[in-house]
């Protein structure tokens, strides 16, 4: 009798079955298949790429950062007239106003500590470049209020003063470290959260229809060697396009091949609705002494205890705003005014006084 009531009742559970699959369907509620993060990544370092390239065709923004590198092994003072600029150390941050047609720059440089660790006070840099002429004071050098003059065309020509050279140069590279690394991510590490940012740096609402705005690269158990790997390449690829009198390929973080990295860091890059590059993000635990490790997990130095390692905060900041909204400018030029010209002169007379 129970068999012929379930051979009754099979159509019937059948059809209940089907229906409730094909409501299931109709509801989204289907079995979502795996995303292919490989493939995502790819298209998605595409488009962080073409962000970079729009950023140099912009004519004006205002922009803000800062670099705080690990305090472990910090350079050796740089020689000669480079001398005269205080090294990265502990890091630096900067701020101001670039227009690129004509050339209009306004910035503070802040260096936070100096080489060797020896606690010397932070210095800033204040830059003004206007009408082909960059106008800088660079303590304990120049006196309160007191500016040297150099000419921008023999500065990008490399025929210029020394000292002066490196800040020209660094701008650009401090622009785009955080690529340097995404660069060399594998493409399966890149998430697209949905959070994006404005033209003024704020938090922006994403249209899950748009295409993702915001890249980030965590840092976890699973790709912590990886990540540490793309650092590494990616730093110092970086470091090699600054001047060396900052120092930077002579910090520890450049020459340790050793080191890990933490599980929690990241590594996110920010476009605005336009495309550009607005904000940029580094915020990496260095690990220095604990057990290294390849990246198929092995272990590579069994001498080495976890207990023993030490963690520091690599951390870099980027963020870009007003982009061709042109900001307003506010320094002027400086009414004391040395040519720099006449400094090296007068400094090379005294050296051949010297040694006759």
């Amino acid at each position: 009798m129970m068999n012929t009531v379930r051979a009754r009742r099979k159509p019937l559970l059948r059809a209940a079955a089907f229906a409730v699959a094909l409501l299931a369907l109709l509801a989204g509620c289907e079995r979502t298949p795996a995303r292919d993060y490989a493939a995502e990544g790819e298209a998605w370092k595409a488009r962080i790429a073409d962000a970079y390239e729009r950023n140099a065709s912009l004519d004006n923004y205002r922009f803000e950062g800062s670099i705080a590198f690990p305090t472990k092994g910090e350079p050796t003072a740089a020689a000669g007239p480079a001398a005269l600029l205080p090294m990265l150390g502990e890091g630096l941050s900067w701020s101001g106003i670039l227009y690129r047609d004509p050339l209009r720059l306004e910035a503070d440089v802040r260096f936070e500590g100096t080489a060797g660790g020896d606690g010397a006070a932070a210095q800033s840099v204040p830059l003004l470049a206007q009408d082909g002429l960059l106008y800088v004071s660079i303590p304990p050098v120049n006196a309160p209020d007191e500016y040297f003059a150099i000419d921008l065309a023999e500065a990008e020509a490399g025929t210029g003063p020394l000292p002066i050279r490196p800040l020209l140069d660094a701008a650009a590279a401090f622009d785009d470290l955080a690529y340097a690394i995404v660069d060399r991510v594998d493409p399966q590490w890149i998430r697209t959260p949905d959070v994006a940012l404005d033209g003024d740096g704020g938090a922006a609402e994403s249209d899950p229809a748009e295409e993702p705005r915001r890249f980030v690269v965590e840092v976890t158990e699973e790709n912590a060697e990886h990540v540490a790997a793309a650092f590494r390449e990616g730093y110092a690829v970086w470091a090699e396009r600054l001047p060396p009198e900052l120092g930077a390929d002579r910090l520890s973080i450049a020459g340790d091949a050793s080191f890990s990295l933490a599980p929690g860091g990241s590594i996110a890059i920010s476009l605005d609705e336009n495309g550009y590059v607005v904000d940029q993000a580094v915020e990496l635990d260095v690990v220095r002494g604990a057990e290294a490790s390849s990246e198929d997990g092995s272990a590579t130095d069994a001498s080495s205890s976890a207990e023993n390692a030490s963690s520091d905060r690599f951390a870099y900041a980027v963020r870009l705003t007003e982009p061709n909204g042109s900001p307003e400018l506010t320094k002027t030029v400086p009414p004391n005014v040395i040519p720099f010209k006449d400094v090296l002169a007068f400094l090379l007379s005294g050296a051949d006084a010297a040694n006759p």
